[in-house]
C-alpha cells in the first residue's frame, strides 16, 4: 500500500536518474548527445500512448519532440510571419504544396506543426491538423512563444484524435491530404505490434481519395524503399479498384527523393521520399512545376508519368500485371488492409523473431510435458487446458484490433474488449457451478460447442454491427459492444472452472490442478503470439475463425471424458 503514497518529486527523481534513456545511442537523446553535443530535455510528459519529451539541441533553431525516446517531430522557430520561415520552401516536404490548387488541406500526424507551416507557405487558407498524441500538442502549446502558437494560427483547426477515425467521420473535401511519416510511432514502439494504426490500409487510402477535390493530391512521406513500395502499391491497388487501367495508373503518381543529388548519389540511395497521388492524371503544367521546384532543391525525381522505374515501367508497358508486379519484390510489398494492417511486416512469411518466440514457448511446454505429464488423465487434461488458452487468445486479441477504428482509440478498444470479455467470462464461470448447468453438461461439454458457435455468429455479423452503430456516441458504443459480446464471453468462461472441477475430482492427483493452471497460462502466452502470427499471414478474421474451430474441435474430442468416466 505504501506505493500509493510515493510523491511526484520522488518519481521525477527516479526518472531523471534513468541514465540509459539519456545515454543510449539508439534513443534520440543519446544519439544527439553523441553527434550534436549539448542536449537537454526541457519538457516531459507521460500518457496512455507514450512518453513525450521536448529536446533542445545546442546550436539548432528548432526543438525536437521525441516519442518514447525515438520518433522525432521538429518544432520550428516561427514568429507568426511566414516570411521568417521561407527557407522551408527548400525542404522536399514543401513540394506537394508548391503546385496546383492549395486552398484547403488536411494534415494527418501534424506533430510539432512543421507540416502545417509547409501548408501555410503553399497558400492554404484552411488547414485541418489531426494529431493522435495529446502530449505532443501539450508540448507544442507549452512553447507557443517559440513556434508562433502554430495551432492557433488563423485558418488552422486542430483535432486531437486518430487520423483514420477523423477521415471517416467528416464530409469535407481537400485539395491536399498530407501524411508525413505518421507510422514512425508504431515502428519505434515495436515492429510487429498489434497497435498498428489504420492509416496506410487500402480502406484508408480509398477514404483519402474520396475526400479529395476533383483535382486533389494525396501525399505521403516515407522513410525508405521498403516503406515506399508498400505505400505506392497500396495506392495503385486503390486506383485499380476505382477503375483505372493498369497501363494508365502511373499517370496518377509522382515520387521525389528526399535526399539531394550528391548527398547520396543521383539515382542511388532513397531517403525520405515523397509520394504524390492525384485524383486525376498529372497535367503537363503540374509536372513542369514539380520539375522546376525539384531542380531548385537539387532533388531527384524517382518517378513521374512517362518516366517510370521498374517494375512500374513494365506495368505501364503491359509486360506484367499488378499481381506479377507484387510477386516480383524480394520483400513483402503487398498492399495492407484493415483486416491485416501490418505495415512493417516486410517478410513474406512469419517474421523470424515471432517464430523464435513460439519455438521457445513450445520448448518450455515440451519440457513440462516430459517431466510432469505422463499419465493418460494428465495428457488429456493438458490438451483441454492448453487448447482453451490458445483459443481464447485467438479470439480476444483480433477482436481488440477490429474495434480500434470503431472506438477511435487503441487504448479504449483494448480496455473495453478486455473488460467485456472478463466480465462476461466471469459470469459464465460463476454460472458453470450451478446445478442446472452441471446437469445439462454432465455427459458432454455443450458450453464448449456453444463457445465456438457464438464466436462464429458474432464474427460474421461484427462488421455490420460496427458500421450500423458507428455514428453513435461512445457511451452507446460501449453498451452495444458489451451486449453483443456477452453471450460469447459467457460460454467461453465456463470451460476453465468446469475443467478445474473435474481435474480436482481426481484425489490421487494432488498436484494436477496447479499443473493445469500452468499449462493454461503457458498456452495463453503461446496463443497471444500465435494470434499475431496468424493475423499477419491470414488476417484478423481468419484468426478468430481458427479460435472458434478450436473450441468446436475440442467439444468433439472431449478430452476430459476420460476423467469423467474414470
Amino acid at each position: 500500500m505504501s506505493v500509493l503514497f510515493i510523491n511526484n518529486s520522488l518519481i521525477e527523481d527516479i526518472e531523471n536518474k534513468f541514465y540509459a534513456y539519456y545515454t543510449n545511442p539508439e534513443k534520440l537523446v543519446g544519439s544527439y548527445k553523441e553527434t550534436a553535443g549539448n542536449t537537454e530535455i526541457i519538457f516531459s510528459n507521460w500518457d496512455a500512448l507514450s512518453r513525450t519529451d521536448v529536446i533542445k539541441v545546442e546550436g539548432r533553431d528548432e526543438l525536437l519532440i521525441a516519442t518514447d525516446g525515438g520518433a522525432a517531430a521538429p518544432i520550428i522557430k516561427f514568429n507568426g510571419d511566414l516570411k521568417s520561415v521561407e527557407h522551408l520552401k527548400y525542404d522536399v516536404n514543401y513540394i506537394p504544396f508548391a503546385f496546383g490548387k492549395n486552398d484547403k488541406s488536411l494534415v494527418i500526424g501534424s506533430g510539432g506543426g512543421n507540416d502545417v507551416l509547409y501548408s501555410l507557405l503553399g497558400g492554404n487558407k484552411k488547414i485541418d491538423a489531426v494529431e493522435i498524441n495529446p502530449s505532443t500538442i501539450e508540448a507544442v502549446n507549452k512553447f507557443k512563444e517559440f513556434n508562433g502558437d502554430i495551432y492557433n494560427y488563423p485558418g488552422v483547426n486542430l483535432y486531437i484524435q486518430d487520423g483514420r477515425y477523423f477521415i471517416e467521420n467528416i464530409n469535407e473535401k481537400y485539395d491536399n491530404i498530407y501524411l508525413s511519416k505518421v507510422m514512425t510511432n508504431s515502428i519505434e514502439n515495436t515492429m510487429y505490434s498489434l497497435a498498428e494504426y489504420y492509416i496506410y490500409t487500402e480502406e484508408a487510402v480509398n477514404q483519402y481519395f474520396d475526400h479529395l477535390t476533383e483535382n486533389g493530391k494525396l501525399t505521403f512521406v516515407a522513410h525508405n524503399t521498403l516503406d515506399l513500395t508498400k505505400i505506392v502499391n497500396t495506392g495503385i491497388k486503390v486506383l485499380l479498384d476505382k477503375g483505372i487501367k493498369e497501363e494508365d495508373v502511373n499517370n496518377y503518381i509522382t515520387i521525389i527523393n528526399g535526399a539531394r543529388i550528391g548527398q547520396n548519389s543521383a539515382h542511388g540511395s532513397i531517403s525520405m521520399p515523397v509520394v504524390i497521388f492525384k485524383n486525376a492524371p498529372f497535367s503537363s503544367a503540374e509536372l513542369n512545376s514539380i520539375i522546376t521546384v525539384a531542380e531548385s532543391q537539387n532533388r531527384d525525381i524517382i518517378q513521374m508519368p512517362g518516366y517510370e522505374i521498374e517494375p512500374y515501367k513494365s506495368l505501364r508497358e503491359g509486360k506484367i500485371n499488378f499481381e506479377q508486379l507484387l510477386s516480383g519484390f524480394g520483400h513483402n510489398a503487398n498492399p495492407i488492409t484493415d483486416d491485416k494492417p501490418f505495415f512493417y511486416n516486410y517478410t513474406k512469411l512469419i517474421p523470424l523473431e515471432m517464430i523464435l518466440i513460439l519455438v521457445i514457448i513450445l520448448a518450455f511446454a515440451l519440457y513440462i510435458k516430459k517431466k510432469y505429464i505422463t499419465e493418460l488423465e494428465t495428457k488429456k487434461a493438458s490438451i483441454y487446458f492448453g487448447a482453451l488458452g490458445i483459443a481464447y487468445m485467438l479470439v480476444e486479441i483480433p477482436l481488440i484490433q477490429k474495434t480500434v477504428l470503431y472506438f477511435g482509440s487503441s487504448s479504449i478498444a483494448f480496455s473495453f474488449i478486455l473488460f467485456s470479455l472478463l466480465i462476461s467470462s466471469g459470469i459464465g464461470s460463476l454460472a458453470s457451478g450451478s446445478k442446472i448447468i452441471e446437469k445439462l453438461t454432465k455427459k458432454l461439454p455443450y458450453f464448449i460447442l456453444l463457445s465456438g458457435v457464438s464466436i462464429l455468429l458474432i464474427q460474421v455479423k461484427l462488421s455490420d454491427v460496427l458500421l450500423l452503430t458507428n455514428n453513435l456516441s461512445l457511451t452507446y458504443k460501449l453498451l452495444i459492444i458489451f451486449i453483443y459480446l456477452f453471450p460469447m464471453g459467457f460460454f467461453m468462461g465456463m470451460g476453465y472452472p468446469t475443467g478445474i472441477k473435474k481435474v480436482n475430482s481426481l484425489d490421487k492427483q494432488e498436484s494436477l490442478v496447479p499443473l493445469m493452471i500452468a499449462i493454461n497460462g503457458i498456452f495463453s502466452v503461446f496463443g497471444s503470439t500465435l494470434a499475431v502470427a496468424l493475423s499477419m499471414m491470414f488476417g484478423f478474421s481468419v484468426t478468430v475463425f481458427i479460435g472458434a474451430a478450436i473450441y468446436i474441435i475440442l467439444y468433439f474430442l472431449n478430452p476430459l471424458k476420460v476423467i469423467t468416466t474414470h
